[in-house]
């Protein structure tokens, strides 16, 4: 399991490069479709509060103290009370700010849930679709993707756009050992207006 949570974790700070693009105001985004899902029975539309989910019950051991400068973003890995350790999401928090702000004080703008964390946390998409479902079930639902790729490693499908309405992930790979691995990651930043404090 710890070998699978470092993959994974390496792939989500691979990823999140090619997902993070420069942030728009939220005055110039009016969409979210592909923003929201359901976990653990509550409904979610990106970018959510860091303070929110810690309310909910999500737990890190991440230093939520730590500053982040104005339009930076770090890896947050959070577990559910009362959850083993198989049961976690991977986040990444980012300061849309002109400011400093403690961690605790920034916006979650991505998600990633992988198939075997999946096994011990309820999460689907606003479109029913979950962890572990083939790419028959995902283009299905959400038709031809707006970015692809297929090689040795895996299968990824991407849609939307993470700075308007969204962006959706889907992840299977090609080995039997690694297709715990498979995942969905969900991700939409914004910018929020210039702070004086």
């Amino acid at each position: 399991m710890k070998k699978i949570k470092h993959i994974s974790m390496i792939i989500i700070g691979i990823l999140s490069c090619a997902l993070f693009m420069t942030g728009v105001s939220a005055s110039d985004t009016d969409s979210s479709a592909n923003a929201s899902f359901l976990l653990e029975g509550k409904e979610y539309t990106l970018p959510i509060d860091f303070s929110e989910l810690t309310a909910d019950g999500w737990t890190t051991t991440t230093d939520i103290e730590h500053e982040l400068g104005s339009m930076t973003e770090t890896a947050v890995h959070l577990r559910k009370e009362g959850t083993d350790d198989s049961c976690w999401l991977d986040t990444y928090v980012f300061n849309g700010s002109d400011n400093t702000k403690k961690i605790k004080d920034c916006q979650v703008c991505m998600v990633m849930i992988t198939r075997s964390s999946s096994e011990g946390i309820s999460f689907e998409l606003s479109n029913g679709l979950k962890p572990g479902d083939d790419q028959a079930a995902v283009s299905g639902i959400m038709g031809e993707p707006d970015d692809s790729s297929d090689d040795d490693m895996a299968a990824v499908v991407s849609y939307g756009h993470e700075n308007v309405e969204g962006r959706i992930t889907f992840c299977w790979f090609k080995e039997e050992a690694a297709k715990a691995s498979d995942y969905i990651m969900v991700g939409r930043y914004q910018t929020v207006e210039t702070e004086t404090s």
